[in-house]
């Protein structure tokens, strides 16, 4: 449970950071007359469509080897 919390924190929190540095305010999904500020929703609809486009990931590298260990691999599924 402490853990969950944690990583639900930490999630929260890069969401925020990346609200606070946006050019401009999300598209509010539920707009109205009378409310001016976005949800965390609308900040986490933006962010999941920036994290959509191909050029997201242009600065990571490709790993050298593979995630996974092919040998270990085949024990665990032997033993599964």
């Amino acid at each position: 449970m402490t853990n969950h919390l944690h990583f639900c924190t930490a999630a929260t929190t890069l969401v925020w950071i990346y609200a606070a540095r946006l050019q401009h305010t999300p598209a509010q999904r539920y707009a109205t007359h009378e409310r001016r500020e976005y949800a965390f929703a609308d900040v986490r609809r933006s962010l999941a469509h920036e994290m959509g486009k191909a050029d997201f990931d242009i600065g990571c590298s490709i790993p050298l080897k593979p995630a996974r260990n092919p040998l270990i691999a085949t024990i665990m599924r032997l033993v599964a």
